[in-house]
This record gives C-alpha cells, structure tokens and sequence, in this order.
C-alpha cells in the first residue's frame, strides 16, 4: 500500500495537472493493485517455489506416485517437535505439499511431552524432530538425520528429504512391497546389527529387509533374493556354498543382459 501512495502523490503533483485526469488515473491504479492482489490470494503464493533448484517443490515424479496411491489407503504424517514457525516454516510446508496431492494424507503436529503414548509406541527421543509415516498398522520412522546423505568426494551435504517421504508414504500403503536382501552368516562374519547399522537403516528405508542366510541349511540362495551381502567372513566357504553363491551370480548376470 506504501508503493501506491508513492505513485498517487508523484501523479499529483508532477505529471497530471488536471484534477479530472487525475482522479480517473487515480481510480483505474487502485482498481489495478487490488485486482492483482485478488489473483495473488487466488492462487497462494506459497504453493510457488521461485529457488533456482526448486528446493520446495515436489517434483512430478512424486507427483504422479502419491497421487495414484490406492483410494482405500489413508495415511498420516506425524511430525514430532517441528515448530510450526521459525526455522521449520519451509520445511513443514514442504510436508504438506503431500496432503494437497492426496487428500488421505493427514498432517499432525506433535509434541513429545504431550503424546506419550505416540512417543512409546514409535520409540521416539525428545528433540529429535522425527517424523512418523503410519497407515494402518504399518509405519516408516525417520530421523532427522535420515533426510540427508553426504557427496564423500566433495564433502557437500545432500538433501533427500523428497525421496525418504516419498518411500515412505509407498512404504506403508497397501502396495509397499519389501525387497528381501540376504546376508550369509556362518563364517564368523561382522555382525551388522552392532557395526553397520548406518548401512542397515539406509537399505531398509529404501524398502530393503536384511535377512540372515545359511547356506549349508538352504543349499541355494531363494529365488526372491535381491542382492547378497558378505561381510569379512572368518572362515572359508564349502564347495556346497560357493556353488550357491556362483550359480546366483551367474543367474543375475543373465538376467541383467536381458
């Protein structure tokens, strides 16, 4: 409003000498400024992200997932100790941009010390600024620290916040699928629920489950397995075992020249 006063008063008392011109000019300006704000209000200019990188926009890919999710599927977002002002104001808003593609996706704010019976069920620490993604009886929690990966050449940090609701919300809908990794054991191997628990945590919320594989009791690897992992065995490996592993090997590199 300061800006139309600025252009009323400079019109007045420098361009236009008639008071008649000046009145209509007058009227046509306010007529134009509040047009422009009715259309701005219209279409909410927080729904716009005018970064250079789109930093708040989802992409249309994610788009295109969340709102083709099953109609029957109802999810909600709780997202533990976010302020909803302050330095969490662009992120949260980046949140809801997923209940305004799909109107089964609810957002709730929630504090720690006021839903305990949530902080017990999802085993949540205080400050942390989690975020649970529940449909059902099925659930993704992400951590603060889960929303964002590292360039190890560059040192850069990354942000994947887009990528881990994303899979989340697939995750616990009625189509989430969980793609079976095995992890042979037998041979003195690292334990990886004590030493690699980064590496653990990020292959399931990318929809991976490690499970535990023994060779000289199955003699193969099951059909469904996705990938095996080997981790520093102590021992060597039988013929029986080595031959599970080569044919699996063998298999995969057929399929992946197809």
């Amino acid at each position: 409003m300061k800006i139309l006063n600025k252009i009323v008063n400079a019109l007045k008392s420098k361009w236009l000498k008639d008071t008649g011109k000046t009145a209509i000019l007058i009227a046509i300006i306010v007529a134009i400024f509040f047009g422009i704000n009715a259309v701005v209000q219209s279409i909410n200019p927080t729904d716009i992200d005018f970064t250079p990188t789109g930093l708040y926009r989802l992409t249309d890919e994610t788009k295109e997932k969340i709102s083709s999710l099953p109609e029957e599927d109802e999810f909600v977002i709780y997202m533990f100790d976010y302020e909803e002002s302050g330095e969490y104001e662009d992120f949260i808003e980046f949140i809801e941009q997923y209940s305004k593609i799909n109107e089964n996706i609810k957002i709730e704010h929630v504090s720690t010390t006021e839903r305990p019976d949530l902080v017990s069920k999802y085993n949540i620490e205080e400050g942390y600024g989690t975020i649970v993604i529940t449909s059902g009886e099925k659930n993704r929690v992400l951590k603060y620290y889960d929303l964002t990966t590292y360039d190890y050449n560059t040192g850069d940090s990354i942000d994947i916040t887009e990528e881990r609701i994303t899979n989340g919300i697939i995750a616990v809908s009625s189509i989430g699928k969980i793609i079976p990794i095995y992890a042979i054991t037998g041979h003195n191997e690292v334990d990886m629920t004590q030493y690699m628990t980064l590496f653990k945590s990020n292959l399931e919320l990318e929809n991976y489950e490690i499970r535990t594989l023994d060779l000289l009791t199955t003699q193969n690897v099951p059909e469904d397995c996705a990938g095996l992992i080997i981790v520093s065995p102590g021992k060597d490996f039988t013929d029986l075992e080595a031959k599970a592993i080569k044919d699996y090997i063998e298999k995969r590199r057929k399929y992946s020249l197809v």
